[in-house]
């Protein structure tokens, strides 16, 4: 009995450690499978917003492993870094949500993408122009950097009186409300932005008070529902952006429909997982071989 009694604690410690071991991999900032598929994945580092079923969405260890790290709920704007696909051709997107302690993968049929530079780059290439020049200086106040003309997020910098320190741009675009802006390739560690040349200074109120913004369009990842044509005419043009790559390094990674009512987990079972079973399965099979050596004594 002594010997049953050292072997289960020995199988409890071996179970145990890949579990530390595991929740240890979660806070490192380099990822196994990242590693194992070195030529596989595509880098994106591209904003979404979640959208998966039942009003969260699991992150898993890796495509292949279903060891779930964590959940996100609907709704929540987050970073997708790398996107690979899996055999059966769903798109798996890598995220790093460090204050949730949550660093693995997704299924990217949940996630919508947000409209961003590049898709402004797309959409409006034809009203693009090629002139070059520099933003006006304003001394002290703070030049307001957009991320595309129209939108509400912004960086902030005080570019000062001196012409030789302000930004400039070679390319500019006139909106519907008649404001002109001027794309910034990169300066102080902002890239791919936009000044309103008219007025830098002026904040999103302040520059539409009295004009409607510029209107942009929004990538469409929903599956065109299976139902007849509509007789009224269809007055919204499709705006889905064409990606390509423009001042920065990112591409928008096409996301599939989800067309089942079952939820897209990983392929692969956790191998921490394999290990539990193969341990409860030793620990039945010990104990029915102690039963029946009781029994034959």
């Amino acid at each position: 009995m002594k010997k049953l009694f050292v072997l289960l604690t020995l199988l409890v410690l071996v179970v145990s450690l890949p579990l530390s071991v595991s929740a240890d991999i979660i806070y490192e900032p380099t990822d196994d499978f990242l590693e194992e598929h070195l030529r596989e994945y595509d880098y994106v580092y591209r904003r979404y917003t979640v959208d998966g079923p039942d009003g969260e969405l699991t992150v898993y260890k890796s495509p292949e492993d279903c060891l779930i790290q964590g959940k996100i709920p609907n709704g929540e704007k987050i970073y997708i870094y790398y996107r690979y696909t899996d055999p059966d051709g769903i798109d798996w997107g890598y995220v790093e949500l460090w204050e949730e302690d949550i660093i693995g993968w997704l299924p990217m049929p949940y996630v919508v993408p947000i409209y961003n530079n590049s898709d402004f780059w797309n959409e409006f290439e034809d009203r693009l122009k090629e002139e070059s020049g520099i933003v006006p200086s304003f001394g002290d106040q703070e030049v307001l950097f957009w991320e595309y003309p129209g939108s509400e997020s912004y960086s902030t910098d005080t570019v000062g009186d001196d012409p030789r320190s302000a930004p400039d741009y070679h390319y500019i675009f006139v909106d519907d409300s008649g404001l002109k802006w001027g794309n910034i390739g990169y300066y102080r560690g902002i890239r791919s932005s936009w000044v309103c040349l008219d007025n830098p200074t002026a904040d999103y109120d302040t520059l539409y008070a009295y004009r409607a913004p510029q209107q942009v369009g929004q990538p469409d990842t929903q599956p065109e529902p299976e139902t007849e044509p509509d007789t009224q005419p269809d007055t919204q043009p499709d705006t889905q952006p064409v990606t390509q790559p423009v001042t920065q390094a990112t591409t928008q990674p096409d996301t599939q429909p989800v067309t089942s009512d079952k939820e897209i987990t990983p392929s692969g079972i956790s191998p921490t997982t394999i290990l539990i079973l193969a341990a409860t399965v030793a620990a039945i099979s010990i104990g029915l071989l102690v039963v029946l050596k009781k029994k034959k004594t």
